[in-house]
């Protein structure tokens, strides 16, 4: 039925975009993501697991966000740990990838910074 009656109109409303994303709320809802993924004008999923199971930035989601990356999409990871971050740029990349952080004191954001600046691309000199 998702197939059905869900997708066209999902479809249609993503090519109104300059920029689309999905919001994929739930592990009753991963069963569609195989359709979602065929929706051309679709530019990215956001990926929020139900309360009670691992955040975003769970290795239990590394294989699901590279799929997503393989079909042309970008994800979003939300709730992500600072202590996460690096695993999951280490196994997914960084194209495409959108982090969401969860908790963040000022002591842990410097930390952070400083701890992705390998996978930062190197700015250019006319850019701010």
């Amino acid at each position: 039925m998702f197939r059905e009656f869900a997708l066209p109109v999902i479809a249609e409303r993503c090519e109104w975009f300059d920029y689309s994303m999905y919001h994929l709320d739930g592990m009753q809802a991963v069963v569609h993501l195989d359709a979602l993924l065929e929706i051309d004008e679709l530019d990215a999923i956001e990926w929020t697991p139900q309360a009670g199971i691992e955040e975003g930035g769970s290795p239990r989601w590394y294989d699901m966000y590279r799929r997503i990356i393989e079909a042309g999409k970008s994800i979003q990871a939300i709730r992500v740990r600072p202590d996460e971050v690096a695993p999951l740029l280490d196994a997914v990349g960084t194209k495409g990838v959108y982090i969401t952080l969860a908790e963040l004191d000022e002591k842990t954001a410097v930390e952070l910074a400083e701890a992705v600046k390998p996978y930062r691309r190197p700015q250019r000199p006319d850019r701010f």
